[in-house]
Formats: C-alpha cells, sequence, structure tokens
C-alpha cells in the first residue's frame, strides 16, 4: 500500500508560473511532466514551471537551480559532467581519473586541461608511452588520447620551474650550460645519458675547478692553468736531459737551480736520473738528493766545476 501527499490549497500556493492546479496535482501524484514549450490554449507564450521538475523516477530534467547543502553518499554522472564554479574545494583525498573505464580498449590517456586562449596547458599520463608529460596541445574535455606536444603542429613541451629533482635516470638530446636542464647543482643517482656535455666550466661545491682539484696527473703528464683563459691545460712531458757545470761552491742543502728542472717535482721520482761527475746518486731524505719545487738540494757540497747532470722521462 502506499499513499501521496496532496496539496489542496492551491490559493496559497505561489510561484507557481502558469501551470494549472489540476497539472500541479499530477506533478505531487504522478510525477508527470508538463510540456514547458507549449503554453495555455490560445497564447504563444511558452509556460514557466516554477518548481523543481522531479518526477517519480528521480530523472531531473531543464534547469534545476539548488542553494544551500546538497548531501548524497554516491553522485555517478553517466556521460558529462561540467561544474561550472569559481573555486572548487574537495575533501576526497584521492581523486581517480577514468576509473570506471579500466576495462576500455584500448587503454586511453589520462589527464588535466588548462583552457588557454591558445594551446592549452595539459599535464596528463601517455599511456603509449608509459610516461608523465607536461605540454602546450590542442585538447579539449573530449579529449581520450594527448597528442604529442612536440608535433610540429603543437605548442611543445611546457616548462617546469621545482626544487630539487631526484631521479634514478636522466635522458636528455642536448644537455648544455643554456640548454635543457639548467640549475645551480645537479645531483643524479643513476647515469646521465647525452650525446655531447658543453659547459664553460665545472665548478665544486666550494667554487673550485673540479678538474684541477679531482684530476691528478700521471707520469710524465702536466697539469696546470692557463694565465688568460683559466682553462685547464694537460700537457705530455718530453724526456728532460740538462747539465750543469758548478760555477761556486754550494754548501749542503743549498736549493741548486739546473736549467729547465724547475718543475722537476711533476716529474715521476722513479724517472728521474742525478749524475755528479758521471756517477750516479740516490734520491732520498737520508740518501744524495732530494727534488724541490725549483730544483735540487744534495747532502754533500757540490764544489767548484763540478757537473750535474739530470735525466727525467
Amino acid at each position: 500500500m502506499s499513499s501521496h501527499a496532496v496539496y489542496d490549497d492551491h490559493d496559497e500556493l505561489t510561484d507557481i508560473g502558469s501551470l494549472r492546479h489540476e497539472e500541479i496535482d499530477k506533478i505531487i501524484l504522478e510525477g508527470l511532466i508538463p510540456d514547458v514549450n507549449q503554453g495555455p490554449a490560445g497564447s504563444s507564450v511558452p509556460r514557466v514551471v516554477g518548481i523543481p521538475l522531479l518526477p517519480s523516477d528521480n530523472t531531473f530534467s531543464g534547469i534545476n537551480t539548488f542553494s544551500g547543502t546538497v548531501n548524497v553518499d554516491t553522485l555517478n554522472v553517466l556521460t558529462q559532467n561540467n561544474v561550472n564554479v569559481n573555486n572548487l574545494t574537495v575533501d576526497d583525498p584521492v581523486i581517480a581519473m577514468g576509473f570506471s573505464n579500466a576495462s576500455e580498449l584500448p587503454p586511453a590517456d589520462r589527464g588535466i586541461i588548462f583552457s588557454a586562449s591558445g594551446p592549452n596547458p595539459s599535464m596528463f599520463w601517455d599511456h603509449s608511452e608509459l610516461e608523465f608529460r607536461f605540454g602546450l596541445i590542442d585538447a579539449d574535455p573530449s579529449t581520450t588520447e594527448f597528442q604529442d606536444p612536440a608535433d610540429p603542429v603543437q605548442g611543445g613541451y611546457a616548462n617546469l620551474h621545482v626544487g630539487d629533482i631526484i631521479a634514478g635516470d636522466i635522458t636528455t638530446t642536448s644537455l648544455t650550460s643554456t640548454g635543457l636542464i639548467s640549475a645551480q647543482d645537479v645531483s643524479v643517482l643513476g647515469a646521465v645519458t647525452v650525446p655531447t656535455i658543453s659547459t664553460d666550466e665545472l665548478l665544486t661545491t666550494t667554487g673550485e675547478d673540479y678538474l684541477l682539484a679531482n684530476v691528478i696527473a700521471g707520469v710524465g703528464i702536466s697539469i696546470g692553468q692557463d694565465a688568460g683563459t683559466g682553462q685547464l691545460v694537460v700537457s705530455k712531458l718530453s724526456r728532460l736531459k740538462e747539465t750543469m757545470i758548478i760555477k761556486t761552491r754550494y754548501p749542503p742543502t743549498t736549493l741548486v737551480t739546473i736549467p729547465n728542472t724547475e718543475n722537476l717535482i711533476n716529474f715521476d721520482p722513479g724517472a728521474i736520473d742525478v749524475f755528479i761527475n758521471g756517477v750516479l746518486v740516490l734520491e732520498g731524505g737520508n740518501l744524495d738528493y732530494t727534488v724541490q719545487t725549483g730544483g735540487i738540494t744534495f747532502s754533500f757540497p757540490l764544489e767548484t766545476n763540478d757537473v750535474v747532470t739530470v735525466i727525467a722521462n
């Protein structure tokens, strides 16, 4: 058994438009919606329905304006939902895009489109490439597959300005000091793959030249810095052979400067041979000589007319 509430005191009803009383009863009792496109008999003016059109199957039609708060447990919009508000606040902690289309074949892209005067800025998941993309593309709410931003007819990829970036791998087609990646500090856990690297300078975190601070010269190699450009200069040391006749007496441990041996300290000690009057002497603090910046010091005195020969490879 069912019953319906009937309101008979029609004279007290206000703002009912041009509906007749019996039509209001049909709405309440039977859920029948009058044809609002046809006015009363003999009139060309469409009728106005001043109450929400809610028939018995709870299907809304027309334009229904609500004020206050509408509380529902689940709201399903089966085709398209347009929310036209100035600000939208969502309490839900998780938003699922395309959730009801999980069985869609083929699976579609998922994303957010920001309306703009030209190509729309969009952030989306490219399903075919299995990657997130930020681009300026010709897309609208009907899009199920986002275009490639790099396509010549699209607007290209959008800039991304963030703080720290932590990545397993960074791959790019161009890495220059003014190219695609510009950062004060780059810390990468994995591999950086680029065809070429072009940069004015590589500095340590303390501002020192990275190569000068970390590249160590091997045997026969000299590393220095060009005084004019400041660039790193790596040179191969040629075989060195110099002979000098002593003109004055040198006391022990006095620095003896032999021509072209000022940088002898850059050579491997094992590649240096020193002869006094044709006799090989030994290098070491407790032996015959030590190599110093600017020359050699001997543990014994050098006398006038002694002949010193230095050979270094």
